[in-house]
Formats: C-alpha cells, sequence, structure tokens
C-alpha cells in the first residue's frame, strides 16, 4: 500500500498556495493557534473522500479550490472545484490523465481505486474513516453509541457474518413455515374438492366401453354405405346390359350391311368412271359447238370464191399498175429535172412548152393510178382474210365426223345420268347405315368401359367368383 509523498493546498481556507512534503514514518505538523494545521487534514479528507461538501472552504475572494495529492508509488489525485466546475483527476506515470466529472455527492470508485483508502461501513446508514481523522474526533469507538461499537467490532472480527447467517435463516425458517401451512390449506381444499369425482374411474370404464360400441357404430355404418353403393352399381350394371341387349338386337343383320356396303363401294367406284365419262362428253359438246359455229361461217363459201377470183384479177392489175407506177416515178423525176432546167432557161421553144403538159398529164394519170393501188390494197386484205376463214373450214368434214360421235355419247350420257340418280341413291343409303354403324360402335366401346370399370370395383368375376387384378 502506498503512502502520501506530497500535498499541495491552493486557495482552501487559509492556504493560498502550500505544499507540504511528508517523510518516511510518524510526521507531526506544528504551529500556532488558528495558523491553518487543521485546514491541510481537511483538505486531505475533502480530496480523497469529498468531505466537507460543499465551497465553504474556498479562499476569500479566490475563484477556484484545489487540492494536490501525490502517493509514493507516483499516482497524484488533483481535487478541483469552480462556479462552473466539480471534478477530479488522476495521474499516473506513463498514462493519459483520467478526467471524472458529473458524480454528485460520491466518491468515484477509481479515485477509491486509486488510494486504496476505503471507509469502514457499519451498516447501511453508517460508516467510519479509519485513515484520517478530524480535530475533535476522539479515541476509536469510544465517542459512538453501543449499538455502533458492537457493530464495528463484529465487522472488524468478522462476526457480522454469523448474524447475517443467523438473521437470514430465521427468515427463511419463517417463510417455509407459512409456506408448509399454505400447502397443508391447499392440500386440503384440493382433496374436499376431489370427493365428488371419487367414481371417475367407473365413468371413464363406461365412456370407454361406450367409445368401443361407437367405433363398431362407425364401422357398421360405412359397411352400410359401401353396400349401399354396391347396390346401385349392381342396379346401373344391369340397366347398361339391358341396354347392350336391346344395341346387340339391333345390329343383327350386321352381316348383311357388311354386304351391302361392300356393293355400294363398287357402285361408287362405277359412279367414278361415269363421272369421267360425263367430264368427257361435256368436253365433246364444247367442241361440237365450235363446230356450228364454223359451218355456220362457211356457208358463204361460193361467194368466197367469187371473191377471191376478183381478187386475183385485181392483182393482175396490180402488178400492170406497179410497172405504171415506176415508170411514172421515173417521169417525175425527170420532170423534176425538166422543171429546174426551165427555171434556168427562159428562151424555151413551143415543142418544149407542149412536152411540159404532155409531162402535165402523165403526172394526173400517177395521181389516178395511186387510187387504184390503195383499192389493191384493201381488196388484197380481205382475200387474206378469206383464205384463212377457208383453211380453217377444210375441217368441216372433220367435225361431221366428230357430231355422230357425241350424238352416240349423248345417247351414253343420258343412261349415265340416270345411273347417276341411282348411285346417289344408293350412296346416301350408304352414309345413313356408316352413321348408324358408327353410332353403335361408339356406344358399345361405352357400354365395354362402363361394364370393365364395373367389375374392377366389384372386385370379383360374376361367372368364375374368382378376383379380378387392374
Amino acid at each position: 500500500m502506498s503512502t502520501i509523498n506530497q500535498v499541495r493546498l491552493e486557495n482552501f481556507q487559509s492556504h493560498l498556495d502550500t505544499v507540504i512534503e511528508f517523510g518516511e514514518g510518524m510526521n507531526v505538523i506544528v504551529g500556532e493557534s488558528d495558523s491553518g494545521k487543521t485546514s491541510i487534514l481537511r483538505a486531505i479528507r475533502w480530496a480523497l473522500f469529498n468531505l466537507p461538501r460543499g465551497t465553504d472552504f474556498m479562499r476569500a475572494g479566490a475563484d477556484f479550490v484545489r487540492v494536490r495529492v501525490t502517493f509514493t508509488d507516483g499516482t497524484t489525485i488533483v481535487r478541483e472545484r469552480t462556479p462552473s466546475k466539480n471534478r477530479y483527476v488522476i495521474k499516473r506515470p506513463e498514462e493519459e490523465d483520467l478526467i471524472l466529472e458529473g458524480f454528485g455527492i460520491h466518491v468515484p470508485q477509481e479515485v477509491l481505486d486509486a488510494h486504496g483508502m476505503k471507509p469502514l461501513r457499519i451498516d447501511r446508514d453508517h460508516e467510519i474513516q479509519l485513515h484520517v481523522a478530524q480535530q475533535l474526533d476522539g479515541p476509536f469507538l469510544l465517542d459512538q453509541t453501543g449499538a455502533i461499537r458492537a457493530k464495528a467490532i463484529g465487522r472488524i472480527s468478522g462476526a457480522h457474518f454469523l448474524d447475517m447467517a443467523i438473521r437470514d435463516t430465521t427468515k427463511d425458517l419463517s417463510r417455509l413455515n407459512q409456506k408448509m401451512k399454505y400447502d397443508e390449506e391447499e392440500a386440503q381444499r384440493i382433496e374436499g374438492e376431489l370427493l365428488p369425482f371419487q367414481s371417475l374411474d367407473l365413468h371413464k370404464r363406461k365412456l370407454e366401453q361406450a367409445e368401443q360400441k361407437m367405433n363398431e357404430l362407425h364401422q357398421l355404418e360405412e359397411k352400410k354405405k359401401k353396400l349401399m353403393e354396391f347396390e346401385r352399381a349392381l342396379e346401373q350394371q344391369r340397366e347398361q346390359q339391358a341396354h347392350v341387349r336391346r344395341q346387340l338386337t339391333r345390329v343383327q343383320h350386321l352381316e348383311e350391311w357388311i354386304h351391302g356396303y361392300e356393293r355400294i363401294q363398287a357402285a361408287l367406284s362405277r359412279l367414278t368412271v361415269y363421272r369421267q365419262f360425263h367430264r368427257q362428253l361435256g368436253e365433246l359438246k364444247t367442241q361440237v359447238t365450235k363446230c356450228h359455229l364454223w359451218i355456220q361461217k362457211t356457208n358463204q363459201m361460193a361467194l368466197a370464191n367469187e371473191q377471191l377470183n376478183r381478187m386475183s384479177e385485181l392483182k393482175g392489175r396490180l402488178e400492170v399498175l406497179s410497172k405504171h407506177k415506176r415508170y411514172w416515178d421515173e417521169q417525175e423525176r425527170v420532170k423534176h429535172h425538166a422543171f429546174a432546167a426551165f427555171e434556168k432557161t427562159s428562151f424555151v421553144t413551143t415543142d418544149r412548152i407542149v412536152n411540159f403538159h404532155k409531162l402535165q398529164a402523165y403526172y394526173e394519170r400517177k395521181q389516178h393510178l395511186d387510187t387504184i393501188y390503195r383499192r389493191w390494197r384493201n381488196y388484197e386484205q380481205e382475200r387474206i382474210q378469206w383464205q384463212e376463214k377457208k383453211d380453217q373450214s377444210n375441217g368441216t368434214v372433220i367435225a361431221n365426223e366428230q357430231i355422230g360421235q357425241l350424238n352416240a355419247q349423248l345417247e351414253k350420257l343420258g343412261k349415265l345420268k340416270e345411273l347417276q340418280q341411282q348411285v346417289e341413291h344408293v350412296r346416301k343409303r350408304m352414309d345413313d347405315g356408316q352413321a348408324f354403324l358408327h353410332k353403335t360402335k361408339q356406344e358399345l366401346i361405352k357400354l365395354e368401359h362402363d361394364h370393365h370399370q364395373l367389375l374392377l370395383q366389384e372386385g370379383t368375376c360374376p361367372t368364375c367368383g374368382q378376383a379380378i387384378r387392374h
């Protein structure tokens, strides 16, 4: 444990700035009365235990008070107070300063741990400062009451632990006695409440028996439901069997229908052939119509021959006119040369004038020949058209032969129409038969499926009585 090495007082009562060094062993402070000896003890007590409280010990006229206590281990506790600040500062070598504020009237635990001088607590309301005494304190414990002295001696000797144990044991015994009394009363009350339930085992057995009978009733009810379901299924199966018998009665003549269907298929094949003949007959009718048109166009063949002969004559004339035209063109060229020479020579004679009039007559003749040439071209175009018509009329004989063939095919067409009506009637009957067969087949499939499902639900074969496996 370290001891106090130095104390410094600043503005504490009569001390402006006082530093006191303590040595090892006993230290005695000597001085005149009212010279501040007690103030040193009071300052140490204020710095270490925050006693006395308040600011009455601050030097008159000063604005702060500070007490610094230094211990032999180097720890320094600084206690300072200003109008706005109240704090502790703990300084240790090679450590940062620890500043403590806002601690109220109690000493911070850090300060108590720093100097290690803790007061002796007698009870909840009393404690004794064993390390620092005041000026008028009497000898140890002599100025205290008997109860305090007894508690202090008990604390020092450790007898207070026995007192605490005895006190706690007494409390525990009292609490246990009260609990035992409460438990006994509670047990008596519960026994009274259990009296009406003494026959509970008998009622339990009756309830178990009733529950067993209820389970048996539920099982019987389930069996009843299953039997009713089987009965309904059996009734449905009987109705379906009757329906199947009716359907089988309807399809007794199925083989005859199949033979009829095959005959209808053969008739359809013949109908396809007849339709091809009918289409060919239509094409022949179209060709006959065209031949009749060409026959009507060739009724005027004689007139066409006459016009053709006339056109031949006109062609001969045209060749003559062509020669005349070539001659006229030559004369026209000579005429132009003559007019050019006439313009150059105004001294022409009467013979030359006569030649000019001849040329003028030739020119008029040329114009007449041009008119004849245009008419010849028109005749030539008409001749070409009639020639084309003549070439087309060469097939008249072939057309007459085709007309004979067409008449024979027309007779066949009449017969084919009758056959077509018969085939359509047969096809209609065949379609009705196919629809009936399809409907009957679907009904048979459905009945067979329903019958299979009923047998699976029943679980046994109605014929041999064996179990049916899925």
